[in-house]
């Protein structure tokens, strides 16, 4: 082995670090170590603890502040969960489709619906395709009776998962009460073969010829 050679393989290893060095655990007070101790407590029921885990970790981290946002919504702590979503959202500069789900988890936990409205609209001027905003905007106007925008919603969503149920099943109801009872049979008749136990896919058949 030549001299050059010989000198970059000395600096290839020091440069590729050791086995042992690539598995070890983070520092247990690290934020990724806090974060992992958190979710521990959180698969184990103890919500609070999880919660309690992340407190005075910093609230810069995208992450940490996403998951108390997450913590405190199942904690039923509503504003706080919805406040945490929201500093999430912003630092992400307003682009995280994720944060604005979670802001809807507590706005619809306390039937804040036009204010769950908005959110998802929101969510469909960064990704006009979104599935959840696009099926739960659906049902929302089609608890409304406002067929003709909720069609618009579960369209796009059913067009994009045809094997899915519940689109099916919410674009069935709609279509039948715009009267097109052709393509609500259609519909509802997959909703039936993905969940045969459905009693509304089930009472929607009878409606439909």
């Amino acid at each position: 082995m030549t001299r050059l050679r010989w000198i970059l393989f000395l600096l290839l290893c020091d440069l590729i670090p050791c086995q042992a060095g690539m598995v070890q655990s983070p520092p247990a007070d690290s934020v990724a170590a806090r974060f992992h101790r958190s979710l521990e407590l959180e698969q184990n029921g103890q919500i609070n603890e999880a919660i309690h885990a992340l407190n005075d970790v910093a609230t810069s981290d995208y992450l940490v502040v996403l998951r108390l946002g997450w913590l405190h919504y199942q904690n039923k702590a509503y504003d706080r969960s919805r406040g945490f979503y929201e500093d999430a959202l912003r630092l992400s500069q307003n682009r995280s489709v994720e944060a604005l789900l979670g802001v809807t988890l507590p706005l619809a936990a306390e039937d804040k619906w036009d204010e769950v409205e908005r959110a998802y609209q929101r969510i469909l001027a960064l990704d006009p395709k979104q599935y959840d905003a696009n099926l739960r905007l659906g049902q929302i106007y089609l608890n409304r009776r406002d067929y003709a925008a909720a069609e618009r919603h579960l369209v796009t969503v059913q067009r994009a998962y045809p094997g899915h149920y519940e689109p099916n099943l919410s674009l069935g109801w709609t279509l039948y009460h715009l009267g097109r009872t052709d393509e609500a049979k259609t519909c509802v008749m997959r909703a039936l073969m993905l969940s045969p136990d459905d009693a509304s896919a089930r009472e929607g058949l009878k409606l439909v010829p």
